[in-house]
């Protein structure tokens, strides 16, 4: 299992990171994480193919995690290259069926023709697909329906925290991870923020869980300069990483510490 960091900032563009995007390749299939603007571009400088993908996993439904559903559904329905050959299965949290049809009703183009869409609200269960196993943990994001994935794959694990505050589900959803993409929108002297973590809580939750490493992403500009992994470390022993855009961390469990690999893509 191998992550890609296609987007780590928030909802404010900036030239070093794009919105909340990521992709997992696991074995020969590519699975989606968040669609915020500029996913797909952004996977194409990864070297990967967002047409081979068959699933996208959603957190919740703000625009910097979803806008870029709509470019997706625009070409899978009007570029015949990107014209799915298989079915394409969305996941996410109650509400995603009602988001999907909302978007056809300023942008009718997007309504799938001539290929199949399946759309999955189902929180709890797990998903099996080939060779991987990912399950949705309700977590607590303001008054958006919300939740924190969890994948497996040949043994190794990494949970997405998505946006959230502490809460049980986020535990239950990181415990025992081997990489733990964990959203960190202010730094530890800023206020604490409804919805969102913070370097203190994301330390005491990844101490609590026994996850093997982290990755902080969904990060601020206000932040760049803080030294967010050392605050982290303040509760946390375990290694502590910023996300960057082009980012990789392989799980294979073939090199690095505890089996991860991080690298960063040239350009």
């Amino acid at each position: 299992m191998r992550l890609y960091v296609l987007g780590s900032g928030v909802l404010e563009p900036t030239l070093r990171r794009g919105a909340s995007a990521y992709a997992l390749e696991v074995g020969a299939e590519l699975l989606l994480l968040e669609m915020g603007p500029g996913a797909l571009r952004s996977a194409l400088a990864c070297g990967l193919d967002p047409r081979r993908a068959r699933h996208v996993f959603l957190s919740h439904y703000h625009p910097d995690h979803v806008a870029e559903l709509i470019p997706f559904l625009f070409a899978c329905n009007h570029a015949e290259a990107w014209k799915p050959v298989e079915a394409l299965h969305f996941h996410g949290p109650p509400g995603l069926e009602e988001l999907l049809a909302n978007l056809e009703i300023p942008f009718r183009w997007l309504r799938p023709r001539g290929w199949q869409l399946h759309v999955h609200e189902q929180v709890g269960s797990p998903l099996q697909g080939r060779g991987w196993t990912a399950r949705a943990f309700p977590v607590r994001h303001g008054s958006a329906p919300a939740v924190a994935w969890r994948f497996e794959a040949a043994g190794r694990v990494l949970c997405y925290s998505g946006d959230t505050e502490d809460c049980e589900g986020l535990l239950e959803a990181a415990r025992g991870a081997d990489l733990l993409l964990c959203e960190c929108t202010r730094a530890a002297s800023t206020p604490a923020r409804e919805g969102h973590l913070g370097p203190e809580e994301i330390g005491e939750l990844a101490r609590r869980a026994g996850v093997g490493r982290v990755v902080l992403t969904h990060l601020e500009p206000g932040t760049e300069e803080v030294d967010l992994p050392g605050q982290v470390r303040q509760s946390y022993s375990g290694p502590v990483e910023r996300a960057e855009d082009g980012g990789i961390w392989d799980l294979s469990g073939s090199s690095g510490a505890g089996g991860l690999s991080p690298q960063v893509t040239e350009g």
